[in-house]
C-alpha cells in the first residue's frame, strides 16, 4: 500500500514533540534541583558568616568589659 506523505510526517512530528517534551521536563527538573541547592549554599554561607561576626562580637564584648589591672595599651592586644 501507498503510505502518504502527511501520515509519515505526523509520525516524526510526535515523535520530535515527544523527545522535546522529555527534554524541557529535564531542563524543568535540573532547573528546580539547581535553584535549591543554590538556596542551601546562600543559607550556609549567610549562617557561617553569622557565626563568624557572632562570635567576634562577643569575644569583643568581653574584652572590652574585662576587668583586669593591665594599662589600656596592653588590654586590647591580640593573643
Amino acid at each position: 500500500m501507498y503510505e502518504s506523505t502527511w501520515d509519515s510526517l505526523d509520525y516524526v512530528r510526535v515523535m520530535f514533540n515527544d523527545y522535546l517534551g522529555n527534554y524541557a521536563g529535564l531542563g524543568i527538573v535540573l532547573l528546580i534541583i539547581y535553584l535549591v541547592v543554590s538556596l542551601a549554599m546562600i543559607g550556609v554561607f549567610i549562617w557561617i558568616m553569622y557565626s563568624i561576626i557572632w562570635r567576634a562580637v562577643r569575644r569583643g564584648m568581653r574584652e572590652f568589659y574585662a576587668e583586669t589591672d593591665l594599662p589600656p595599651s596592653a588590654r586590647f592586644t591580640s593573643p
